[in-house]
């Protein structure tokens, strides 16, 4: 079983109560220990709500008798009480709503207490209600679980280690279904790790797919606002696939080429940019992260993106399933003009929005090779007018979905902002390689099949 259990004690940064003690969780104990965890976080919260609200109810009826109002916070209600909670409800200092952020940490390269001193302020400063920041160094096996929440005495720290015997059946959905699943929050997840386009790194050979953590998140019922892959590689077709599938992110940040990561500034940029709604806030991320860096002719190509997935959520299983339809029903020299663009000289990083131009030109120009090339008793006409008519979606949708994204070139020595010129090296937009359109051939076949136009026409 994957331990991916680090992801998702993430996201329901739901828990604390300021304790000395380090708990120990494992797959026995680990249910019932997030449960008590959330227990003292709701209790926190709702305490510091009720002592606001006596203490707004003391003010106001001082003021009606008195016209000095200097000493409109009662004498029997501390100061930090009542900075606590006013800054969780002044709207001039932070959204419509407040965030609640998972961090899950396998490639941190900044001191860790620098982290730490960052969510806490933004909880004390009402930006955030509650935060999980999980922390998998490389070559170990055990987490460490850090949950940070506002209470009457300001922010509040407790830790939970979790040992390997923690599997993601274990946790993620005993953990998600926990959450609070209505619109009270924005919801994030941040993911620091090393990755390849189709799944990260996280502990000791240990890998963490995505598909395990939009598993989770559908069956609680959870939505989240913002998925941010600090990784390289991953703002890639694969990852995207996954994500169209579930519909259940609607923004993603993510490199679709190298990312890297400054050791000498903070590089969780989304923590900078909490006090806006979800959006804006991918766009300012996506922006600022540029500006860690002094770029130089040494690095790979480097890039990061914004992408809005809604337009993606039908049309990217779409565009897959007729190109799938294709790939199954083709002989092998048609299938190798479909794997043509796939160029070696030109790399193996492509931009998809590439790749599926080429393709389509290929199919408006050569209907009757095609037909000849056709080995199954399926419809052909249908399979190709549906494959064009699909093929023009996504490249529609693809414009639409990226909001914001830059690239460094190496080759050139610039920086290029959201319109990346054609024949550099430079990222453009969502990427893809043969091999994730090959691994995904295999884990869809069944579906393929099923979808395919012998059987439903």
């Amino acid at each position: 079983m994957k331990k991916i259990f680090l992801l998702t004690l993430l996201f329901f940064s739901v828990l604390p109560a300021a304790a000395q003690k380090i708990t120990l969780a494992n797959q026995h104990n680990f249910r019932q220990e997030i449960s008590r965890l959330f227990a003292r976080e709701q209790q926190a919260s709702a305490t510091l709500a009720a002592q606001y609200a006596q203490a707004q109810k003391q003010h106001y009826t001082s003021t009606q008798t008195t016209v000095d109002t200097s000493s409109s916070i009662p004498g029997n209600l501390s100061q930090k009480v009542h900075r606590a909670y006013a800054s969780q409800t002044n709207a001039f200092k932070r959204p419509e709503k407040q965030w609640q952020i998972a961090l899950f940490l396998a490639a941190e390269s900044r001191p860790f207490g620098e982290t730490l001193g960052t969510i806490k302020w933004l909880v004390r400063k009402g930006f955030l209600r509650r935060a999980a920041i999980l922390r998998a160094p490389n070559g170990t096996d055990n987490g460490q679980l850090y949950f940070v929440y506002n209470s009457p005495n300001g922010a509040v720290t407790e830790k939970l280690q979790i040992d390997s015997s923690v599997t993601s059946t274990d946790l993620l959905f005993p953990l998600f279904s926990n959450m609070e699943t209505g619109d009270s929050l924005y919801n994030a997840i941040l993911v620091d790790a090393h990755g390849g386009g189709m799944e990260m790194s996280y502990a000791k050979d240990s890998w963490l797919e995505v598909e395990d953590l939009l598993q989770a998140l559908q069956k609680a019922d959870l939505q989240t606002d913002i998925l941010n892959l600090d990784s390289c590689h991953m703002g890639s077709f694969y990852t995207v696939y996954q994500i169209a599938r579930y519909k259940n992110v609607k923004y993603l940040l993510a490199s679709s080429d190298f990312m890297y990561a400054p050791s000498d500034k903070m590089y969780y940029l989304l923590l900078q940019n909490l006090h806006l709604p979800p959006r804006q806030a991918a766009v300012n991320t996506t922006r600022q992260k540029k500006n860690l860096f002094t770029f130089s002719a040494q690095y790979e190509v480097n890039n990061s993106l914004a992408i809005d997935l809604r337009p993606l959520y039908t049309v990217a299983e779409e565009w897959f399933k007729s190109y799938g339809v294709f790939m199954f029903s083709l002989e092998d020299p048609g299938k190798q003009q479909l794997n043509a663009p796939f160029d070696p000289r030109l790399g193996e990083v492509r931009s998809l929005h590439k790749i599926i131009r080429r393709q389509l030109a290929y199919f408006e120009n050569n209907e009757k090779e095609l037909y000849n090339l056709w080995n199954t008793a399926c419809y052909f006409k249908s399979a190709y007018d549906e494959f064009i008519q699909n093929s023009q979606k996504m490249l529609e949708a693809l414009e639409e979905s990226v909001l914001e994204q830059w690239c460094y070139s190496p080759q050139l020595n610039k920086i290029y902002n959201n319109h990346i010129p054609a024949n550099i090296d430079c990222a453009d937009g969502i990427s893809v390689t043969q091999e994730q359109l090959s691994r995904l051939l295999d884990e869809q076949s069944e579906m393929l099949e099923n979808e395919s136009f012998c059987w439903h026409r």
